[in-house]
């Protein structure tokens, strides 16, 4: 591919891309450690990616219908010593 003077590369492959018309805010974050990765550290490792003069507002943590099922398969297989309160 040709090089256009100016352009980085994320610059030059998002003008390649096909435009896409179901555009959002959100990103999806998979296969993480998710006792060990928080909203915080997620926030502050996302926020050093943000463009000049872009604003990173909030970032939350959503367990899928996948996370949910085996929270819950978790919660009744555990040892009480891991469960909350015990």
């Amino acid at each position: 591919s040709s090089s256009v003077p100016g352009m980085n590369l994320l610059e030059r492959e998002a003008a390649a891309a096909p435009p896409a018309d179901n555009v959002t805010h959100r990103v999806a974050l998979v296969n993480c450690d998710w006792d060990k990765v928080t909203a915080d550290d997620l926030f502050f490792a996302l926020q050093s990616h943000v463009p000049s003069g872009g604003v990173l507002k909030e970032v939350a943590v959503y367990p899928s219908d996948f996370g949910l099922e085996h929270m819950a398969r978790d919660d009744e297989r555990a040892p009480d010593v891991f469960k909350d309160g015990a």
